[in-house]
């Protein structure tokens, strides 16, 4: 959960510079804050987004007139699942990019129009989180970032971000979790082995 510092281009139909920023190698939590109100900035951006309101067209596709919010929610976190593969900032910045080895230790954050229009889109916890929350606004819904400390080898540390959203007809929030690595996961599911939690409105 740190933002990091590399430049480089992605180039899926449209070019993209990649920002960066230096990371706080003594606080930890003050990097997490810094790359959460990015996040936070990016969903509100791009809820609007063409390619996003057209992913989140397509998930909804089937739920007709009747579907409740956590019909939407629930298709919204299938739909992000289904069509976005995990891959580690390590390898997309290594293999993408070409960011030096010994340059690795960044975080990238991928923007929704970027994800969606790559040959096959991937990403990591982070991005994965960024595009829920950014459709579940397009929705209509009120997205909230979780971020977890779930490293037994580093306990205080937030290493994993995801999304829940407010289901509002029935006064309720539900855990999407797209980013996670597991594949059989529902939405609602949270990890047990968590030390730390916060969660921050988008």
């Amino acid at each position: 959960m740190t933002p990091g510092g590399s430049t480089g281009e992605l180039t899926f139909g449209r070019p993209v510079r990649v920002h960066h920023t230096p990371t706080n190698r003594w606080n930890s939590d003050i990097s997490t804050v810094h790359t959460v109100a990015i996040l936070r900035r990016l969903a509100r951006e791009y809820a609007n987004d063409p390619s996003v309101l057209m992913a989140t067209t397509y998930a909804l596709a089937g739920l007709g007139e009747s579907g409740t919010q956590r019909d939407m929610a629930s298709a919204i976190f299938y739909w992000v699942r289904a069509h976005v593969r995990f891959v580690d900032d390590e390898q997309l910045l290594y293999e993408v990019l070409g960011v030096e080895s010994h340059e690795i230790d960044k975080e990238l954050l991928i923007v929704p129009p970027v994800l969606l229009a790559m040959p096959v889109p991937m990403g990591d916890c982070d991005d994965f989180s960024l595009l829920t929350a950014s459709m579940c606004m397009a929705a209509g819904m009120q997205p909230y970032y979780v971020t977890v400390a779930a490293d037994a080898s580093d306990p205080q540390k937030f290493s994993h971000i995801y999304v829940c959203a407010e289901l509002a007809d029935e006064g309720k929030y539900l855990p999407l979790d797209t980013g996670n690595r597991y594949t059989a996961i529902p939405p609602g599911w949270e990890a047990s082995n968590v030390t730390r939690k916060a969660i921050w409105a988008v």
